[in-house]
């Protein structure tokens, strides 16, 4: 739907989709995040076909038309249709009201996702690394201990051996 050409333009992933979970738009993030054309996204079917999250953001709200203002930030683990997997920040909000309404049309909302996928992984990574890290710093104060007894018993041993 042309009314949604403001989102065109945003580096994260937006959809447009109705009280019924059902999609209207997706912008060119969307369609990359997803990996979905933008005419598929835009086809009113249930997003659902085009991507599980869990959590939801969209049914954990329940009764969507209760819905007044933004919800909470959610860390959100997707896997597209395509079997891509990866996570993002999800938002839900009613659509501004500065956008048309056609009366009799169900309440629209966006849902923005930002990806953070990349995030996730260099975390993991550097996590792996710090700790490997840690674990060598470990043994080292191992070796030091047992290299200062050592020392201190091996005048003992010459002694002993004298």
């Amino acid at each position: 739907m042309s009314d949604y050409k403001l989102f065109d333009t945003f580096y994260d992933a937006v959809l447009v989709v109705d009280e019924q979970s059902r999609c209207y738009y997706g912008n060119v993030a969307a369609t990359l995040l997803l990996e979905m054309s933008a005419r598929r996204l835009s086809s009113g079917k249930p997003v659902t076909q085009f991507v599980t999250m869990e959590p939801d953001p969209i049914a954990a709200e329940g009764d969507l038309a209760k819905v007044g203002e933004a919800t909470q930030l959610r860390e959100i683990v997707f896997t597209t249709s395509n079997g891509k997997k990866g996570w993002a920040q999800g938002v839900l909000q009613p659509v501004p009201e500065f956008f048309p309404h056609v009366e009799g049309e169900p309440k629209r909302f966006v849902v923005c996702l930002r990806d953070v996928s990349l995030e996730r992984v260099l975390h993991e990574k550097y996590r792996a690394e710090l700790d490997g890290k840690e674990a060598v710093i470990a043994d080292l104060k191992i070796a030091r201990s047992q290299l200062e007894d050592y020392s201190a018993n091996l005048e003992k041993m010459v002694e002993a051996r004298t």
